[in-house]
C-alpha cells in the first residue's frame, strides 16, 4: 500500500514539475492568437483604433505583459505570470469593427494545462480590465 501512495506522490511531483517548465516557458508569440472556447465579446462605440490603444496602455498599467499585438490586424495577446494556484494565462483579444460599432472578443488560454474556478475568476478580471479601458462600467 505505501509503495502505491509513493508511486503516485511521484508521479504528481513529476507531473507538477512538468507543467511548471512548459509554463514557464511559453512565451506568446502570434501562433498563440487562436480563437478559444472561453470568449467574452463586449460592444463599445469608440473607433476600432482607439479602443486598441486604450486596451494596450490598460494592460500595461496593470499586471499584463503584451508580447504580441498587431494594429492592424486588431489583435492583442495579453500574459500573466505563474502564481502559486496557476501555470499563467495567455489573453487573446480581437478588435472588429462591427456594423458601425466595435467589437472585442477576450478569451483565455492557460500556459500549461488548467481548467476550474481559477480559470474562470482570471478571466472575469481580464474582462473587467477591458470594460475599464473602454469605459464600460461593470458587468
Amino acid at each position: 500500500m505505501n509503495e502505491g501512495v509513493i508511486i503516485g506522490a511521484a508521479v504528481g511531483a513529476l507531473f507538477g514539475v512538468v507543467m511548471v517548465i512548459v509554463g514557464a516557458a511559453r512565451k506568446g508569440s502570434a501562433a498563440t492568437m487562436a480563437h478559444t472556447p472561453r470568449m467574452e465579446l463586449l460592444f463599445c462605440d469608440m473607433p476600432r483604433e482607439q479602443a486598441f490603444q486604450r486596451i494596450v496602455e490598460a494592460a500595461g498599467a496593470d499586471r499584463y505583459r503584451v508580447p504580441y499585438s498587431d494594429p492592424e490586424r486588431g489583435e492583442i495577446l495579453l500574459a500573466t505570470p505563474m502564481t502559486l494556484f496557476s501555470f499563467g494565462f495567455f489573453y487573446p483579444i480581437y478588435v472588429l469593427a462591427k456594423e458601425g460599432r466595435t467589437r472585442v472578443d477576450v478569451g483565455i488560454k492557460s500556459k500549461a494545462f488548467q481548467w476550474g474556478p481559477v480559470v474562470t475568476r482570471n478571466h472575469r478580471q481580464c474582462v473587467a480590465l477591458v470594460r475599464r479601458a473602454l469605459d464600460l462600467g461593470a458587468a
